[in-house]
């Protein structure tokens, strides 16, 4: 580091120093007390006028401080925090009397016991008894006050000319009596000044020759803020006074309680905390006298200069900084031996490799061991440390034969013993530095690398690739300074100078070295250069490149301006002829449908003929109405493909069975158009895949359509292959093939496109809109899968698609039951129901819907009627339009459940809309609904949703009603999913039954803590209590309490309902529900009981 920039570095202290102070002269700042003694302290019993003093406090004691004056007796970071030996005693005196402190820290002392005068605070610390105030009273001391005197040393980073006249002595104002100071020193001219920082700065600047003041605070602000130009040289000629804690006459009782509380400490305690604070004494420079005999001192007086080889290559010793000032371990020791014997070291232009021949007296780093200073006189070692051996990370070498045949590098501080390399058989490498020998290292050239532990603790610091791996086990490093033959005298003297340095001074120096970032490595002290020379040519690379670019793109727009043009103008006019043709398409494909359904039901009108021509009729509008909707869903499937809004809902399925039902469908439609239709399913591993049916349907049904359609003569063959592949997947090949009509191969491509068709007539001679291959490449895009199509004018097309799933369990064919629509007619003749529509045929067909089940309905064209009709009459379930004119079914939600929340009765409201997006489904359950359907509904659906509703008659929600028990009605199969719960446990009972056993300790341990929170009304844990319950039946398929949970949750989060009203419904549901899991878990483990209901057996 340079004089000027160490220079800066102190000035730039002096500054903030100053500033700090302003700031602090303008407004004094609460602090924290932190402490880090770990003892304990009994309380103190106070006497009566100590507790009447501690009332009229109310237990707080006022304590005012110094800021960074006397450390480390106060320390005040910028954080606030106030440490350091008065708050270690600060913070026994708290567990003593348990009292608080408000600590307020001030400028300079006289502020300070101006304010304790004052009676702003009632405590200082670190006082002395100086004279001067009667009022005052002093404890004990808790602080020895050794005072020393601190002088300005030679040292190379500093260069001061001092500015003061005749001999000045800095002290600070306040901590010892003047007269006293003059007597003991009546030579110097006193410099009050107003802090110890303040005494010490101008000692390093010149201002003043000597200051005196605490040895410890001294030590540590030389430490602290870096100037290393002072050092502790002599102690005080006078006893100081020791540091107390001092109160006003008036806060006797207080001093009373202090001075109880320091009699109690323990001198064990008292060295402890002494330990906590005390710094390293690494900045003393006396009380180790060098002893020199009068020919040394001749010596020293005719070389006053010694020269040293100036290495850069032996760190931590010695180094050269990025202004190539030498510094290490080994010149602060040359520089420690320069203060107490007079000699003044210089750096020679010399290396070690040259210093024989040149003007340098000394080597400031050697190994005694080293073959090329035979004849050189070696001081006594300054390190000895074993022989250590670095490697990167990846390799571990423990001793000299783990090298045998490894390419190993030497440097400086070589090796003791090259002979045991040689035995060893390693390849050895030589490096000039121990940068190179590290990066020797790190680019893999050497293996490893031998030096000593000093040097490898050192450069392993810098690289997280390095490690010391081992030792070698040879004899130990030693380091000591080197001297030429003639200069014997010379090293006598290192020698006395060495061994004058204290152990813990010493003990600092190297603790200095240990890891120091002070010292650039070859690379940071050419980096900037480097970078810059690298930088410079890639920016001149990168205009050029710049410039290329933009020349040859100026080019390239003048060339292709015609072109893009005439193509933006194709594009433009096929973009028109697309949108008119999808236009005049939709028009039709949609008028079409509908034209047929008002025709058929005109002629079912006028129609008074026969019942089966009536039948007829009806089938023909049925699907009519059908081509509509499946038209319609095409269109929404694609909007949702294209704004990735489209979700798969993959479910466990048998691939084999979904693909024959949907092929059933398509060969009686073969056979009316007299072609043959052949089904071949290869599935001989009787594989099931997780994968979403609706969409696999959709998929099979499209091509099969357009295969059917498309063929006059000939057939239709299906081909499906299950298999299971490498992946633990289940590969699924469908292959469509026809003898139709054949596409040409330059229309193929525009297939895949919406709305396009291979020929404009096709759309009049088959119908159809060109939807249906666009959507099915996107929807087996989206499931992971390819679908290619071959096709020839003529003689047909092949169609293939290849999907991957997840395998599955396949449920028994027995276990899975078809319900015809007419087992739920009449099934809900105890129950009444209002529609709720403002369109007449949707109330007339949910209306008809309603009472083939069995309901007692009314209806209403609005939300107001609605309102009117629940008024006087008591409904079980009510089926709402979303979208209503006046009140829409959101509103309407909103005020059925307001009234039900004073009435005490509860029903089922059920949102009804034709609009299935995700968004308006969630939004009516968030309003109050129970559950959604969409249009158009159908009866099965609706009555098997119905049917799996808990408590459609009557949920009272009063306070502490009790839950009604499920309706008779309710099929067993809401309560539990046999099916679902097999293909968890793939039919191993022993996994089933502790699958069920877990599920029912978790909900009953569960139930209790609702219960808990119920009483405590923390609604967030009961919403995660229900969410957690909640996820685990669903996995059994629990409908019932499922829904349940829902709705407590809903009511819970949305609304103000007691707690209380909602948990016996939960209990209720979850006891019934433990009644049929325990039952199952008696079966499956042999213990008899009871089991599930038939229809649930596994």
């Amino acid at each position: 580091m340079s004089r000027r920039n160490v220079c800066a570095r102190v000035v730039a202290w002096v500054v903030m120093l100053t500033l700090c102070q302003a700031i602090s002269a303008a407004q004094t700042t609460s602090i924290r007390l932190v402490t880090r003694w770990t003892g304990d302290v009994s309380k103190l019993k106070l006497s009566a006028a100590q507790q009447a003093w501690m009332a009229s406090h109310d237990g707080v004691v006022r304590v005012g401080v110094l800021r960074d004056e006397v450390v480390p007796l106060d320390i005040v970071d910028a954080a606030g925090n106030y440490e350091g030996i008065s708050a270690e005693y600060l913070g026994i005196l708290a567990m003593a009397l348990k009292v608080r402190f408000e600590i307020t820290a001030f400028r300079d002392r006289a502020e300070l016991m101006d304010a304790l005068a004052a009676g702003t605070i009632d405590l200082v610390t670190g006082a002395q008894r100086t004279g001067g105030r009667a009022d005052i009273m002093y404890s004990k001391p808790y602080f020895g006050n050794k005072a020393v005197i601190a002088t300005r040393v030679d040292d190379p980073g500093f260069s001061i000319r001092p500015s003061y006249d005749g001999h000045v002595l800095a002290y600070v104002q306040g901590t010892v009596a003047r007269s006293k100071l003059q007597k003991s020193y009546p030579d110097m001219r006193l410099l009050a000044l107003p802090s110890l920082s303040a005494a010490l700065y101008a000692v390093a600047f010149g201002q003043a020759e000597a200051c005196v003041g605490n040895s410890a605070s001294l030590n540590d602000l030389i430490e602290w803020h870096q100037v290393l130009n002072v050092s502790v040289t002599d102690v005080a000629r006078f006893v100081a006074e020791d540091f107390r804690f001092a109160v006003t006459a008036q806060n006797q009782p207080l001093m009373q309680m202090v001075e109880t509380v320091l009699t109690r400490i323990h001198d064990g305690d008292r060295d402890a905390i002494l330990a906590l604070w005390e710094g390293f004494g690494t900045h003393y420079t006396f009380g180790n006298d060098v002893s020199l005999s009068e020919a040394e001192r001749e010596w020293i007086a005719r070389h006053p200069i010694i020269k040293y080889a100036a290495q850069q290559n032996f760190s931590p010793f010695i180094m050269a900084n990025e202004d190539g000032t030498s510094m290490g371990l080994g010149v602060d020791l040359l520089n420690a031996v320069g203060q107490q014997t007079g000699l003044r070291f210089e750096p020679a232009e010399a290396d070690v490799d040259t210093v024989r021949g040149s003007a340098a007296d000394l080597i400031v780093a050697a190994s005694p061991s080293d073959p090329t200073l035979a004849t050189w006189i070696f001081t006594s070692r300054y390190s000895d440390t074993p022989e250590a051996i670095v490697a990167r990370t990846e390799h571990s070498f423990d001793g000299m034969e783990a090298l045998r045949g490894k390419r190993v590098v030497i440097g400086p501080g070589a090796p003791a013993d090259r002979a045991a390399l040689n035995r060893a058989g390693v390849t050895i490498l030589t490096a000039d530095s121990v940068w190179s020998a590290s990066d020797l290292l790190t680019t893999r050239v050497a293996d490893a690398w031998i030096t000593n532990a000093t040097t490898a603790n050192y450069i392993t610091q810098f690289d997280d690739r390095l490690a010391i791996v081992g030792a070698t086990g040879n004899a130990a490093a030693q380091i000591a300074f080197a001297v030429r033959p003639e200069n014997a005298m010379l090293a006598n003297i290192l020698n006395n100078g060495l061994a004058a340095i204290s152990a813990s001074r010493m003990h600092g120096l190297r603790d200095r070295w240990q890891f120091s970032r002070q010292v650039r490595t070859p690379w940071d002290r050419q980096r900037l250069r480097i970078l810059t020379i690298v930088l410079g040519t890639l920016l001149a690379v990168v205009l050029f490149l710049v410039w290329n670019y933009r020349l040859r793109k100026e080019i390239r727009l003048r060339k292709r301006a015609e072109v893009d043009l005439a193509a933006a103008i194709e594009v433009a006019e096929d973009a028109s002829r697309a949108k008119s043709t999808f236009l005049a398409t939709m028009s039709h494909e949609i008028r079409t449908p509908m034209n047929a359904v008002l025709g058929v039901l005109e002629l079912l009108k006028q129609s008074r003929g026969a019942i089966d021509s009536q039948a007829a009729s009806i089938d023909a509008a049925y699907d009519s109405a059908h081509a509509l909707l499946s038209l319609i869903e095409d269109i929404l499937d694609l909007s949702k493909v294209e704004s990735g809004k489209l979700e798969l809902a993959p479910e466990p399925i048998d691939c084999e069975a979904l693909v024959r039902s949907i092929a059933n469908v398509f060969e009686g439609l073969a056979r009316q158009r007299h072609l043959f239709f052949s089904v071949n399913v290869d599935n001989p591993q009787r594989l099931g895949a997780t994968i979403d049916p609706i969409r696999l349907r959709q998929i099979l049904s499209n091509l099969l359509s357009n295969a059917v359609k498309f063929t006059h003569t000939g057939g239709v063959s299906l081909e499906v292959t299950l298999r299971a592949d490498a992946q633990d997947q289940v590969r699924i090949d469908l292959r469509v093939k026809d003898t139709g009509i054949g596409i040409a191969a330059g229309e193929q491509a525009r297939l895949f496109q919406p709305f396009v068709q291979a020929d404009r007539t096709i759309g009049a001679k088959f119908g159809g809109s060109g939807l249906g291959l666009a959507i099915c490449r996107r929807l087996v895009e989206l499931m992971g899968g390819t679908l290619t199509l071959k096709s020839t004018p003529g003689v047909g097309t092949t169609v293939e698609v290849c999907l991957s799933a997840p395998p599955a369990a396949l449920v028994n064919a027995g276990d899975v039951r078809s319900e015809p629509i007419d087992v739920w007619r009449g099934k809900f003749r105890s129950y009444s129901a209002l529609v709720v529509d403002d369109h007449p045929a949707n109330r007339l067909v949910q209306s008809r819907q309603l009472e083939y089940l069995g309901f007692t309905v009314m209806s209403a064209q609005d939300g107001i009627e609605a309102l009117d009709c629940m008024a006087s009459t008591p409904f079980d379930v009510v089926i709402t339009d979303f979208f209503m004119a006046g009140m829409t079914g959101y509103e309407l939600a909103h005020q059925i459940r307001a009234r039900e929340a004073t009435s005490g009765r509860r029903v089922v409201l059920i949102g009804c809309t034709a609009n299935a997006q995700h968004e308006s489904l969630r939004r009516g359950l968030d309003a109050g609904m129970d559950f959604c359907v969409t249009k158009p509904l159908g009866l099965a659906a609706l009555a098997r949703r119905l049917s799996d509703w808990p408590r459609m008659r009557e949920t009272d929600v009063q306070a502490g009603s009790k839950s009604v028990p499920p309706s008779a009605d309710t099929p067993d199969e809401a309560w539990i999913d046999s099916a679902a719960v097999e293909r968890i446990a793939a039919g191993d009972a022993k996994l089933e039954a502790n699958l069920l056993d877990t599920l029912v300790a978790t909900n009953r341990d569960t139930l209790v803590k609702m219960r808990r929170m119920v009483v405590d009304d923390d609604r967030a844990g009961f919403c995660a209590a229900l969410h957690r319950i909640r996820s685990g039946i669903r996995l059994i398929g629990a409908r019932v309490a499922v829904r349940a949970c829902e709705y407590a949750e809903r009511q819970a989060t949305q609304t103000d309902v007691p707690l209380r009203e909602l948990l016996p419904t939960i209990e209720a549901d979850l006891e019934r529900l433990d009644e049929l899991l325990t039952a199952r878990i008696a079966v499956l483990r042999g213990d008899g009981g009871a089991t599930y209901p038939d229809q649930l057996q596994v």
